[in-house]
């Protein structure tokens, strides 16, 4: 078959503990889903630090980990301002954000701020940070 099939599904832990969960993403997870506290990127940068500590203790270089985001918008969030906060969000090492919501997306003020952001996001897009896991014959490792 083309394209080959993976070897293995690729193991996505979310959560933000520091003793178990963290540790946890460093020995086995392919990605960490954090999530977004309203405090500067304070909190996600301390635990940006856990994680790369955890990796450290296991021996594995912090930047082969996937970080996603949970998020919603500020309110009253603009197109402009979303642009603007997901690239601050990926100078701090966000690979991906995942909007959430706290009902069914409707149209209107939301969906339209996430339409209209889309080409502007895509076109802050840049080449990975992280260096690709490595190919195997049967796809990603």
């Amino acid at each position: 078959n083309e394209p080959p099939p993976i070897a293995r599904p690729r193991v996505l832990i979310g959560g933000m503990g520091e003793q178990r969960t963290l540790p946890l993403v460093a020995r086995y997870g392919d990605a960490c889903n954090l999530f977004d506290v309203p405090d500067h990127g304070a909190t996600l940068r301390h635990k940006l630090d856990v994680l790369a500590r955890a990796c450290d203790t296991v021996g594995r270089d912090p930047d082969t980990v996937e970080i996603t985001l949970s998020t919603r918008l500020g309110d009253g969030e603009t197109t402009s301002q979303l642009t603007d906060r997901a690239a601050a969000l990926g100078d701090l090492g966000v690979d991906h954000l995942v909007f959430v919501t706290t009902g069914p997306w409707q149209t209107g003020r939301d969906l339209d701020v996430l339409f209209d952001a889309a080409e502007p996001l895509h076109a802050i897009a840049r080449a990975p940070r992280r260096e690709e896991p490595p190919a195997t014959a049967h796809g990603r490792s």
